[in-house]
């Protein structure tokens, strides 16, 4: 919901400030500076609903009570798994419960219920498919989002537009542009080395687009894993949704420019 919010401002940022103005509203909302924070805003948002929908999966196999464990979880927890569900290991993060990643999801987010009716099985199959490929590919994207971490502290990301031009050493000719990013986050990764730390500027690109797709689906599956969680308390299944999404439109879309010098 916040998400749908901030996009539909990123979206329409024109109606917005005409309505704005009339409370007041300090800032202009047309402006690359304003529209660069609602998109980092919704990128990191995705890292949140991912780790959601992490933790949530995972509950099932602890020996805690649910509310307990996504209580207390740390975050080197949520990396564990995201590491294990991007490789397949499903057999380590569910203590052997499970081997492969359609057992995992058809126990986990569904709960063991499947579609009883034949003209919806290839649906259902198809619904299980796409879950086993988008937990993989949130996986993913989780491990490499180490912005996150800098995000949450607040004062440890730059956010906004940029753009890396090059030209020969030793040359006073114009630069050539390699690369541009209308928006983009930039943060410090930083790691010991073996005469103290050494740390990189890395900046990476934001798809606000992308985000809002990926936290619109997986909203979806974490629907999907209550409606089901509730079903097995009551000992049935009403019914059964199933999810459809279009994988390569998704990948599409997914921001690929990176860049990072040593600091």
């Amino acid at each position: 919901k916040k998400v749908a919010a901030l996009f539909g401002i990123y979206k329409d940022a024109a109606s917005f400030k005409e309505c704005a103005l009339s409370w007041g509203w300090p800032l202009d909302a047309t402006e690359e500076g304003f529209l660069g924070a609602l998109a980092t805003e919704i990128h990191c948002a995705g890292f949140h609903q991912i780790e959601g929908l992490i933790a949530l999966l995972l509950a099932e196999y602890q020996d805690r009570p649910d509310w307990v464990y996504l209580t207390s979880y740390g975050n080197a927890d949520m990396k564990t798994a995201a590491r294990a569900f991007a490789k397949g290991d499903f057999e380590k993060i569910t203590n052997g419960a499970h081997k492969t990643a359609e057992e995992f999801v058809c126990a986990a987010v569904y709960a063991g219920f499947k579609t009883e009716d034949s003209a919806h099985e290839e649906d259902w199959k198809s619904s299980v498919s796409d879950i086993t490929w988008l937990i993989g590919h949130c996986a993913e994207h989780f491990v490499e989002g180490t912005e996150y971490n800098a995000y949450k502290h607040g004062l440890r990301v730059v956010s906004g537009s940029a753009n890396l031009a090059v030209r020969p050493m030793e040359s006073e000719g114009q630069f050539t542009s390699i690369l541009s990013m209308r928006h983009s986050l930039s943060y410090l990764e930083i790691a010991d080395g073996t005469d103290g730390y050494t740390a990189e500027r890395v900046t990476k690109e934001l798809n606000p687009e992308y985000s809002c797709n990926v936290i619109e689906i997986v909203a979806g599956v974490l629907a999907i894993v209550r409606e089901m969680r509730l079903a097995s308390i009551r000992g049935k299944a009403d019914s059964i949704t199933c999810l459809s999404f279009d994988r390569e439109e998704l990948v599409s879309r997914r921001p690929s420019s990176k860049m990072s010098f040593s600091y």
